[in-house]
């Protein structure tokens, strides 16, 4: 991502599939702890991870689009992902950055407001 807070500096979506899906750790929101990384020191551990995927109609011209995001603290768990489902929106507001400039305002924000799974998956 880019100082500029938009996640990506592409002039069009990707080619290559009509599915595009981002995950990294949130340096935005502090650090938790340090873990060893044997001999040179230790490392930084995030406190949280997220995930956003984007699936749209079209690669070359979409004229609709789904989105989901995921927001994990930083630990172990058992069960379904699907009730960690939020919507990209929420993700964006916390990073303060934007996962899909390049679509249309109206396929954007339609898209990213979306926080059921069931929704997203029967796109």
């Amino acid at each position: 991502s880019s100082t500029s807070g938009k996640a990506s500096s592409s002039s069009s979506l990707p080619k290559i599939s009509s599915t595009l899906g981002m995950d990294s750790a949130s340096l935005q929101l502090g650090w938790g702890s340090t873990g060893s990384s044997g001999s040179s020191g230790s490392i930084s551990v995030p406190r949280y991870f997220y995930k956003v995927i984007l699936k749209v109609n079209s690669a070359e011209n979409p004229t609709s689009a789904s989105a989901i995001g995921f927001w994990f603290c930083n630990k172990s768990y058992s069960g379904s992902y699907e009730s960690f489902a939020v919507s990209v929106d929420e993700i964006e507001s916390k990073l303060g950055m934007d996962f899909f400039p390049n679509l249309t305002n109206s396929l954007e924000n339609a898209a990213e407001k979306n926080s059921s799974w069931n929704t997203f998956k029967s796109f």
